[in-house]
């Protein structure tokens, strides 16, 4: 009856350990062998508490717990929450286990222990994940403070609509603006990367745009990109810098004046466009970004465009052109996003907005968006 009880036990997927009122282990399951790797007479005694419980600075404290608790059956009290700890096994890994106790004969404690390594692991990766959540929300708040209100960033337009839709919570796409009496500036900016290192850009770029446009008041749009590309330059390559990052942004950046009627417009790796009695016209930005390139003379060109009512000026980030979808799963490319801005123009801008919207969509269909998408639209 004996082998049968141990055979039994052996096959049970839970350790059975039996605490003396001394502390010490009389009994450990047959079952420890196959859960830990150590033979019973291995863990008998003070055994026990040295090989399993050196993963705590101190094994002897599990033992004066269970102590403390020999003194709670002998006073009769019972036992029943469970008791969870990590132990070691002698594989060179570490399990927890749930713990039921309860009172066994002449004082001892009888402790049944279940295996909830699983479940811990699963519980520890919802933490971090909660902690990468907790993170990701403190940056999008901190990423929405920067970004210009409706009003501010109409500037001296009639109306502007945005169409704003990041890849991961947070963005490596902003928008900016500034307006001074009659003259308003405004930039769509798309750096490295997106999710968390992209808005680590997004919120540097904002700074610089302040610090370059409003204190230092340079305000031609040519001299603004020049002058971000000297100062990320030298803040993420300059002297010091062991090495050199491959870091940057993309950005549309224009400059209206309402009296003048006209938009003089600077772009690096991005253009405007302006829509004009249904005629599209597209300004190209210079051929290269604000960063990388270390070695490289740069020379950013600009170009001033005459508006007038009711014309249509967009400004844009590449990830509604880079989206993939249709049916045969490619991007939907720039000459299908300027044929849409043409078709839309001459809507109401919040209809225009849920227009850009439904048609990102209809394109994806199952496809993951594949980057940040942000689109400014200006009505003169």
């Amino acid at each position: 009856m004996l082998r049968v009880f141990n055979t039994v036990l052996q096959q049970l997927n839970n350790l059975v350990v039996v605490v003396d009122s001394d502390g010490e282990v009389t009994y450990v399951g047959p079952s420890a062998e196959r859960m830990l790797g150590f033979k019973t007479g291995e863990l008998l005694g003070d055994k026990w508490w040295t090989k399993t419980c050196n993963n705590i600075a101190d094994p002897a404290q599990r033992k004066t717990e269970v102590n403390h608790l020999l003194k709670q059956v002998a006073a009769g009290k019972a036992i029943v929450a469970p008791v969870e700890h990590r132990i070691n096994t002698a594989f060179g890994d570490s399990r927890w286990f749930s713990w039921n106790l309860s009172a066994g004969p002449d004082g001892s404690l009888v402790k049944i222990g279940y295996d909830i390594t699983e479940r811990k692991q699963k519980e520890q990766e919802m933490l971090i994940k909660n902690k990468e959540l907790r993170s990701l929300e403190y940056a999008r708040t901190i990423q929405q403070a920067i970004l210009p209100s409706a009003e501010k960033l109409k500037g001296g337009f009639a109306d502007v609509v945005t169409f704003y839709q990041p890849k991961d919570v947070v963005s490596g796409d902003f928008y900016w603006a500034h307006t001074e009496g009659s003259v308003s500036y405004s930039a769509v900016v798309d750096c490295t990367g997106h999710g968390v290192p992209g808005a680590l850009m997004t919120i540097m770029a904002n700074a610089m745009l302040k610090d370059i446009v409003i204190k230092r008041k340079i305000t031609e749009p040519k001299e603004v990109l020049s002058a971000l590309d000297d100062e990320l330059q030298q803040m993420i390559n300059g002297p010091g810098k062991s090495v050199k990052a491959n870091d940057g942004m993309d950005i549309a950046f224009l400059k209206y004046d309402k009296n003048a009627g006209l938009i003089t417009f600077a772009g690096a790796f991005r253009p405007m466009v302006v829509v004009s009695d249904g005629q599209l016209t597209e300004y190209r930005g210079s051929r290269y970004p604000i960063g990388f390139y270390h070695d490289v003379v740069k020379q950013f060109d600009q170009v001033t465009v005459a508006v007038k009512p009711n014309d249509m000026v967009y400004i844009f980030s590449d990830g509604y052109a880079d989206q993939f979808g249709g049916e045969e799963g490619k991007k939907f490319n720039k000459k299908n996003f300027k044929d849409l801005l043409l078709s839309v123009n001459d809507m109401e801008l919040e209809v225009q907005r849920s227009f850009l919207e439904y048609s990102l969509l209809n394109w994806r269909q199952k496809e993951p968006q594949t980057d940040d998408v942000l689109v400014l639209g200006f009505k003169v």
